[in-house]
């Protein structure tokens, strides 16, 4: 979060910027950016990969803030919004690094439905996607994600799932 007199500042070019003051709006995003980017440089070492989750967070921000009611402040809506977005990539990167070259065959070995949706997961496919691609539920395809993955736990070494 921003210090107190940014967080104010912040608060006011937000109120000028959802009446359409383009000038606000412009000194309010760049403000965010360099917060975001200070606040992302010390959770992620790469700096491309930290110009990326800020950009995709600042979208959603520039997206959603114009219409949104905020329960406390604009920044602190705008910094749980980078935070989710850190967590996405933390969780995705997580997820690629783990998968095993022969998780998938591994996985197919006990159950083929739940390698195919290992394996359409992995290949960068959202849940949404996969549930419409194999007719079934979203709520359906966690489970087999989870149960899946329950799976291929013996191949490091686990014992139990996450």
């Amino acid at each position: 979060m921003p210090p107190p007199s940014e967080n104010h500042r912040i608060e006011q070019l937000c109120v000028m910027a959802q009446a359409n003051n383009e000038l606000a709006e412009r000194e309010l995003f760049l403000l965010l950016t360099d917060s975001f980017n200070i606040f992302a440089q010390h959770k992620v070492r790469d700096s491309a990969e930290v110009e990326d989750i800020v950009q995709d967070a600042l979208a959603v921000v520039a997206q959603k803030y114009k219409e949104t009611t905020f329960v406390s402040s604009f920044a602190r809506w705008a910094h749980n919004i980078l935070r989710n977005t850190l967590l996405g990539h933390y969780r995705e990167k997580a997820t690629h690094s783990r998968l095993h070259p022969d998780c998938v065959e591994r996985v197919a070995q006990q159950n083929r439905r739940f390698a195919r949706v290992l394996n359409l997961r992995y290949q960068g496919f959202t849940p949404e996607e996969i549930a419409n691609k194999l007719e079934i539920k979203t709520d359906y395809l966690y489970v087999s994600l989870a149960r899946a993955r329950f799976c291929w736990k013996p191949v490091w070494g686990y014992e139990t799932a996450e």
